[in-house]
């Protein structure tokens, strides 16, 4: 999981340099972030009262720096369960807390507030155009769902992170295509025990040569 997220970090890299960030003002990064919203930015806050202060005070300088970002609610879940099942959140993402922000039809939690982390929080989530990852199947390979994807050897959770930073996930049983989709950015082949035919080499060589990236 480790390498894939660093991998596609590499390709899309969306970090910033925050060596001369202010205490008490967001840096010019984050100000010119937020300048360029072109819709509100919603951020709900998920923690225990005794921790509130601190993250109000984080949101409330991106609140302060641009009208666009919205301070939805920040909330005790224990005393406010509700708030779970309207934003399509489940108890085990929560943690020791986090900000669930929303853009459009996107959303991201944030675990750790910190302005670096949320200001790449929004740039995926205005990033556009999808960049979209392909699971390998039909070759014994590690599954991205069901009970066996759940497990240790499984890729559920990598599948997870990746769909939590906007990637589209997607699984790809290459036999029963002629070649990759074209919408490919990654073709992951996560731990095949079985060899790929001829013509799923000579597609992979194909999608290779046409500037995709293979992970195995």
């Amino acid at each position: 999981i480790l390498g894939m997220g660093g991998y596609l970090a590499n390709r899309y890299p969306q970090r910033f340099d925050w060596s001369e960030q202010g205490v008490h003002s967001l840096s010019d990064q984050s100000a010119k972030v937020l300048s360029a919203l072109e819709q509100d930015v919603e951020a709900l806050a998920l923690y225990r009262r005794m921790n509130w202060e601190p993250v109000r005070a984080q949101l409330d300088r991106y609140a302060y720096a641009s009208e666009r970002f919205k301070i939805i609610e920040i909330a005790d879940p224990n005393e406010k369960p509700d708030l779970l099942d309207r934003y399509g959140l489940m108890p085990e993402q929560l943690g020791q807390g986090i900000v669930h922000l929303r853009y459009g039809g996107e959303s991201v939690n944030v675990e750790q507030p910190t302005e670096e982390t949320l200001t790449n929080a929004i740039v995926k989530l205005t990033r556009t155009g999808d960049k979209t990852v392909y699971f390998l199947e039909g070759h014994g390979e590690n599954p991205i769902d069901g009970e066996k994807g759940a497990a240790e050897e499984g890729y559920q959770q990598a599948a997870a992170a990746l769909r939590n930073e906007n990637y589209k996930v997607e699984k790809l049983l290459l036999a029963a295509r002629s070649d990759v989709p074209e919408d490919a950015d990654v073709v992951v082949i996560a731990g095949a025990s079985r060899l790929m035919l001829v013509e799923e080499r000579d597609a992979l060589d194909r999608y290779i040569e046409r500037g995709g990236a293979v992970l195995a």
